[in-house]
């Protein structure tokens, strides 16, 4: 069987683009035949219909691909061939095939000259640690003015009203307040891509390209020349495989392929831009550590948790919401507006925790209760959290928590807190260099003043209870590799 697929003109009604298309076979990935994205306040009839491809293919093919078999899309104006083939080898697509192709090797992304505030750097911006830590370094290497903040509103549910209560939390407690602290420019981002996903479809979501590519129109309307989000070093593991080759974490946002896509952004859009990473570097904790001693006026506006309902920062149920606690714990930071005692006593992710100890865990060799899945949630923070609550000082908390909070607190530094891991909490240059990019060194200079600058990382680095490779000098090969317009 071979799906057809045919994709309607992308309709544009002032900063609102509709892609729709229909197909021969039921879609059981998304719940319509359509999505759609609004860039808050942006003349959309300013750009191009091989720019709206461009996105459409970033978003799009990966759940093509996903039905198994082959695939026939059939678009109603010629697709630049290097924009085919560079989505076809990025969503590893082989048996999609895309038509009719135009044979050009670049285009203009912009119709018509666009007079818009520039900045020269733009932040995806969740409004957690992370690009919390990314304002604070931007704006002190550039100046408030030159920081552009892009946020999505994406919410995952269809529910009826998530999109406006979405809408009204992170303006409240996220664009505002950074907006207050910082003379920084917010640009929103809507659409219901995520939220049209099936619960079969989830798995087929982009990853970062949702918000490196869906922003485009974003960053060519403010002139960005570089722009970065907000994932950690320890995001991106390496273990070994059973055959002695590499397993690469959270592989398709790893330098190599930012590195490849700055190249097809420069050679096929004409554009001018570097996508980075710049907090690749680090561990997760580390940045939280960074930010509470480097630029404490931003840590109120700082929002780590994505659960909480339109009138509260914290929702205290959450996970993000602990490692939070746990990690301002590790570095002497109590959060004002967090009620420790509920945290400790109420949420499930700490529950589960002092649960897991009443069955008798042994401690590993590390000296710590082992990384179990549904604990410790995310295997690459479990080695920051071990940290954290083994170089803590518990005294100045205990005056906030009841007994059965306490209780639970020295339970977690019992099972977790005994072993420290300080050669991670390092400036590694050999990490810098393997970036490369000149806003990881220009922000690497920031860090240094904090941490200790060294040649090479040390280990061990703890990815659940396995060791990550630590290889800086090897590049992760990519399907982009032999790509004809990428190559030097």
């Amino acid at each position: 069987m071979t799906l057809e697929v045919w994709v309607d003109p992308p309709y544009v009604d002032g900063d609102r683009v509709l892609f729709s298309w229909g197909q021969s076979a039921p879609n059981p990935y998304q719940r319509a035949n359509e999505f759609w994205f609004r860039y808050e306040g942006i003349d959309l009839s300013q750009f191009t219909i091989d720019l709206w491809h461009e996105i459409f293919l970033a978003m799009q093919l990966r759940v093509f691909a996903g039905f198994g078999v082959p695939v026939e899309i059939h678009f109603a104006a010629p697709i630049p061939a290097p924009s085919a083939a560079y989505w076809q080898a990025f969503h590893d697509a082989g048996q999609v095939t895309l038509g009719p192709i135009a044979g050009v090797d670049t285009y203009d992304a912009i119709s018509k000259p666009i007079a818009h505030r520039q900045c020269q750097a733009a932040i995806f911006y969740g409004g957690g640690k992370d690009s919390m830590l990314s304002t604070g370094m931007l704006t002190e290497l550039f100046g408030d003015d030159q920081v552009l903040l892009i946020q999505y509103v994406a919410p995952i549910t269809p529910t009826a009203g998530a999109m406006a209560m979405h809408e009204r939390r992170q303006e409240r407690h996220m664009l505002a307040p950074v907006r207050r602290l910082r003379n920084v420019a917010t640009q929103r981002v809507f659409t219901n891509f995520l939220a049209n996903l099936t619960e079969t479809g989830i798995k087929l979501r982009p990853h970062r390209q949702f918000y490196t590519v869906g922003a485009l129109p974003v960053m060519l309307t403010y002139g960005v020349r570089e722009s970065t989000f907000g994932d950690n070093r320890t995001d991106f593991a390496i273990l070994r495989k059973s055959d002695g080759s590499y397993d690469y974490k959270f592989p398709g946002s790893r330098p190599e392929v930012l590195a490849a896509q700055t190249k097809h952004y420069q050679r096929v859009l004409q554009f001018d831009h570097t996508l980075t990473n710049i907090t690749f570097p680090y561990a997760t904790d580390q940045n939280q550590l960074l930010l509470i001693k480097r630029y404490p006026e931003l840590l109120p506006a700082t929002v780590p948790c994505t659960h909480g309902n339109s009138s509260e920062r914290f929702c205290h149920r959450c996970y993000k919401c602990l490692v939070w606690a746990i990690w301002g714990l590790g570095a002497g930071y109590l959060e004002p507006q967090i009620d420790y005692d509920r945290l400790l006593t109420q949420n499930e992710w700490a529950l589960r925790l002092v649960d897991h100890a009443e069955t008798g865990v042994e401690l590993t060799q590390c000296g710590n209760a082992p990384w179990v899945p549904g604990l410790v949630r995310w295997p690459m923070v479990y080695q920051g959290i071990c940290h954290a609550l083994a170089v803590c000082d518990p005294e100045p908390l205990l005056a906030r928590l009841g007994p059965a909070a306490r209780t639970n607190l020295y339970t977690m530094l019992a099972m977790y807190g005994n072993t420290r891991f300080d050669n991670v909490y390092v400036v590694a240059q050999e990490i810098i260099d393997f970036v490369g990019t000149d806003l990881v060194r220009k922000t690497a200079t920031i860090a240094a003043e904090h941490y200790p600058v060294v040649d090479r990382l040390s280990g061990p680095w703890l990815y659940s209870n396995r060791e990550s490779i630590i290889d800086f000098t090897t590049r992760m090969p990519t399907r982009m590799d032999k790509l004809p317009h990428l190559q030097d």
